[in-house]
C-alpha cells in the first residue's frame, strides 16, 4: 500500500468510529446544537434515566459525562450535574434516605442552581427550581 491509500484508510477508520460512537451515545447527535433543537430528546433521555436502575443508569450519566468533556461546554456540564443529581435521588429513594442524605441532595441542588445562574442557562434554572420544590414537597 501507497501513503495515500495508507492515509484514506486512516480517514475512513476514523470517520467510522465517530459515526459508531454517536450511535452508542444518543446525547453525542446533541452536542453542537442549540438547547431548543435538542431539549425534547433530552427530555426524553431522562425519562429512560428515571426507569434505570443505579448501576445501569452509572452508564448511561458517562455517556453524558462523554460529551461535556468532548464539547467542554459549561452548558453539557450542568446536564451532567442534573443527571448526577437525579441518580443521587434515585439511590435515596432506593436505599433510603436519612437526614445526612437530604441536606446533601439540598446542597447540591443549589450548588446546581447557582451553576445555572452564572452559566444564564434560565431553562435550567427553572428546571432546578422546580426539582427542589418537588424533592421539598416529597420529603417533608
Amino acid at each position: 500500500m501507497n501513503k495515500i491509500s495508507i492515509f484514506l484508510v486512516i480517514i475512513i477508520l476514523h470517520f467510522s468510529c465517530m459515526l459508531l460512537s454517536a450511535q452508542e451515545n444518543p446525547f453525542l447527535e446533541m452536542a453542537g446544537k442549540k438547547y431548543a433543537e435538542y431539549s425534547e430528546d433530552l427530555y426524553n433521555q431522562h425519562l429512560v434515566l428515571k426507569r434505570l436502575d443505579p448501576s445501569e443508569a452509572q452508564q448511561f450519566i458517562r455517556q453524558i459525562e462523554e460529551v461535556a468533556k468532548k464539547t467542554g461546554s459549561v452548558e453539557w456540564e450542568l446536564h451532567l450535574n442534573h443527571f448526577e443529581l437525579e441518580l443521587f435521588h434515585k439511590k435515596q429513594t432506593l436505599y433510603g434516605g436519612n437526614l445526612y442524605s437530604v441536606d446533601e441532595f439540598l446542597k447540591r441542588a443549589w450548588k446546581l442552581l447557582e451553576k445555572a445562574k452564572k452559566a444564564n442557562m434560565p431553562q435550567m434554572e427553572l428546571l432546578i427550581r422546580q426539582y427542589i420544590i418537588d424533592y421539598n414537597i416529597d420529603n417533608f
